[in-house]
């Protein structure tokens, strides 16, 4: 039997977009090479869909809601205990986002029911 522990990190994010820096928050959660998550951007939460981790290398896949609109990203990039540099892919375009651990976290992620 093979035991996988979960990993759970919290980020605060910078993420660069047209109109300045945004804040928010990332909640990597890493069992084995699966992620899963929640990203906090523009005052909204929104669920990982699909993610894989190895080596420090994550891949994930959700949507960002703004005010005005959703899109769909592919975030990819580098994460330790303590910093993530992910690059955002979306129909929108490329947005750079970097993070350093968020100890004193209180983003509000509901536990699974």
């Amino acid at each position: 039997m093979v035991i996988i522990m979960e990993r759970r990190y919290v980020y605060t994010l910078k993420m660069d977009v047209p109109r300045g820096i945004r804040r928010g928050r990332l909640l990597i959660e890493i069992f084995g090479n699966i992620v899963r998550g929640r990203l906090e951007m523009f005052s909204n939460i929104t669920d990982i869909i699909t993610g894989t981790y190895k080596n420090g290398r994550v891949e994930f896949e959700g949507k960002m809601k703004t005010l005005m609109y959703s899109m769909n990203y592919h975030a990819s990039g580098r994460i330790t205990k303590s910093h993530a540099e992910l690059d955002f892919e979306t129909d929108k375009g490329l947005f750079h986002a970097s993070g350093e651990q968020d100890t004193l976290c209180n983003m509000n992620i509901p536990q699974d029911e």
